[in-house]
């Protein structure tokens, strides 16, 4: 079911954007094979070596605290090369850029001039997922600290697989929903540190938090698993 909605979701959203003409085909076909080698490495070699790491969590506990260091040291690394990479390319770029190739923007996107919404400042506001698996690692280190990897077993609420499945999904949803709202819903009026922060950094790194690290036992309290 989780393989089913997953290939129709790529294929909707390789099609419509080749119906909107925002891609052609040919570069619909080139994610789509790019996602598919992507996938293919993460299973067949980052997979065994992340069961094994995650396994380690678990019998050596004293080493938490040095996992967790090694973690936020990676992430500052990384997030301070997309600062020096935004700032640079920021500076570098014509503001405000000549009037030919603003009339060429126009004329081709029928959009109006904000620097906010084009360019570099999109793509360093996105590069705040980055805090995604930060959050998602310190999620680990919590289930290995507080619950050892191990879920109690409580009462069952479904007995069909596929109903504790629907459910699990459902309840995730209305959990993390409100850590998606700044994404969706924050203006673009904002300053590109405020959207940085408050619209990807935080909100997914909390969100991915929660879920590596609590919505297992909150799925035992309500017998979904």
């Amino acid at each position: 079911m989780g393989l089913m909605l997953t290939m129709t979701i790529i294929f909707s959203v390789g099609f419509s954007r080749v119906a909107l003409g925002v891609h052609s085909m040919n570069q619909v076909l080139y994610g789509w094979s790019y996602g598919a080698w992507v996938a293919l490495f993460l299973f067949k070699f980052v997979r065994p070596h992340l069961r094994v790491h995650i396994n380690e969590l678990h019998f050596h506990q004293q080493y938490l605290s040095y996992y967790l260091f090694r973690a936020l040291l990676i992430w500052l690394v990384v997030i301070t090369f997309s600062f020096f990479n935004y700032i640079v390319a920021k500076r570098d770029f014509i503001i405000p850029p000549p009037q030919l190739w603003l009339d060429n923007m126009l004329l081709k996107c029928n959009l109006a001039f904000d620097e906010r919404k084009m360019f570099v400042s999109p793509a360093f506001i996105k590069m705040g997922l980055v805090s995604s698996p930060l959050g998602a690692y310190m999620g680990l280190l919590i289930d290995a600290k507080l619950f050892n990897g191990r879920t109690e077993q409580g009462a069952v609420k479904f007995q069909s697989e596929k109903m504790r499945a629907l459910g699990r999904l459902g309840l995730s949803f209305v959990m993390i929903s409100p850590l998606l709202v700044p994404y969706f819903m924050m203006r673009d009026d904002y300053s590109v540190l405020t959207q940085y922060i408050c619209r990807t950094s935080v909100p997914f790194c909390l969100l991915f938090l929660f879920l590596f690290g609590f919505s297992k036992q909150v799925f035992t309290k309500y017998g979904l698993l």
